[in-house]
């Protein structure tokens, strides 16, 4: 039971099921990379920016689409004839620092089911996000920051899940099969967000927020800036 202390690994323990996570996180890293394809901008794409899992962004946010393939399906489906989605994994899944656990949601099965699409292509995990947000005819999401980056970028953004940035109108939140289908249509007609919406949507945000940043040691970091205050 998880609650007894003797359930608990100790020290030693813990550090060697690390360096097993670690191992594998490689290997899975070793089996993604041949299966990739370099981006074409010439092609009419968009551009799927997978979350790292498991997260909180996936395992409450995101609802039903925790699982990832349920968007893909959606998106497969009303993807206009001689568009292609262009799969790009998040980096993290391939860390070997040991302290992520991204073989824990993927293996190979995971990424052959990927393959199996007739019009979906994985790219490196390193491709540039900005510069597949810059091509794309529209970017999509489970609920990730991309699709605000995508917004502020100009570029249309479909998301599924419940995330922070879902407020703003310039946004697609994508929650049925018919929701993509509209979002689609209006896109091919021409939609493009709303710089005053989005503007509006960041200063409101901007007015409940907390001032800072979660994450590992920015008070000390933001010292280090040439104008922290910025």
């Amino acid at each position: 039971p998880y609650y007894l202390e003797s359930s608990q690994m100790n020290n030693i323990e813990y550090f060697f099921f690390n360096q097993k996570i670690r191992r594998n996180n490689k290997k899975l890293l070793k089996y993604y990379v041949p299966l990739c394809v370099n981006p074409n901008y010439e092609q009419k794409y968009l551009y799927f920016a997978a979350s790292y899992q498991p997260e909180a962004v996936t395992r409450t946010n995101a609802g039903v689409y925790e699982d990832q393939f349920l968007a893909l399906d959606i998106l497969a489906a009303v993807l206009p004839k001689g568009w292609i989605i262009y799969y790009k994994e998040n980096p993290t899944i391939f860390d070997a620092s040991g302290i992520t656990w991204g073989s824990f949601r993927r293996d190979k099965y995971y990424y052959q089911r990927i393959q199996s699409y007739d019009n979906i292509k994985m790219l490196l995990a390193d491709v540039s996000t900005f510069d597949l947000i810059d091509n794309a005819q529209a970017v999509a999401t489970v609920s990730g920051t991309v699709a605000w980056e995508a917004a502020v970028r100009g570029k249309p953004s479909l998301s599924f899940g419940s995330a922070w940035y879902m407020g703003c109108d310039s946004i697609f939140w994508i929650k049925t099969l018919q929701d993509a289908k509209d979002a689609i249509e209006k896109i091919l007609a021409g939609f493009k967000p709303d710089a005053q919406d989005i503007e509006r949507y960041t200063t409101a945000i901007e007015k409940v927020a907390v001032k800072g940043m979660i994450h590992n040691n920015f008070d000390d970091n933001i010292k280090k800036c040439e104008n922290p205050e910025y």
